[in-house]
């Protein structure tokens, strides 16, 4: 066989993820992920479980409803690697609910390694908004804003009972 099928059992796959599409989201992060060098490089992967969601598009066929599994996707190298260090920061900085200058290079680069490698962040519930913005080019690119962990206020919001903000 091929060379595609050599080494099966070290393949990283995903969960029949769906795309997080405009909207608001409320979600559970299963997975923190760096995947070395995909067809367009590194990547960085955040999988997570749609807890709530109140989209900007009811009629949108593909959006993810509650207990979907999402992916949220960026190249970590090439031409954008410095867009991808900024997303890589802006989704920490929410998470520990802080500023990138809070803390060293060198806290940051343990923090970033004790998420991806022992996926430390497994279980977070967080607030996400996810819009459109017009490129350069004129076409759409879709952003992700991971704000905050969820608050109390964020889970009755969305009709969330249970799960406390971590």
């Amino acid at each position: 066989m091929g060379s595609i099928f050599a080494k099966l059992s070290e393949a990283k796959g995903f969960n029949q993820s769906k795309w997080f599409t405009r909207g608001i989201y409320i979600a559970q992060l299963d997975a923190v992920k760096f995947i070395s060098g995909g067809h367009k490089g590194d990547s960085f992967v955040i999988e997570s479980t749609v807890l709530g969601v109140k989209n900007t598009d009811p009629n949108d066929v593909n959006a993810p409803k509650v207990g979907d599994s999402t992916a949220h996707i960026w190249n970590a190298t090439g031409p954008k690697a410095d867009i991808a260090r900024n997303t890589w920061m802006a989704f920490m900085t929410a998470v520990f609910g802080c500023k990138n200058e809070d803390h060293t290079d060198a806290e940051w680069e343990e923090a970033s390694a004790d998420v991806i490698d022992n996926n430390s962040l497994d279980g977070k519930i967080m607030y996400l908004e996810v819009f459109n913005k017009e490129t350069k080019a004129g076409g759409d690119f879709t952003y992700h804003a991971w704000k905050r962990q969820a608050t109390p206020e964020d889970l009755a919001s969305f009709g969330i009972e249970g799960p406390e903000s971590q």
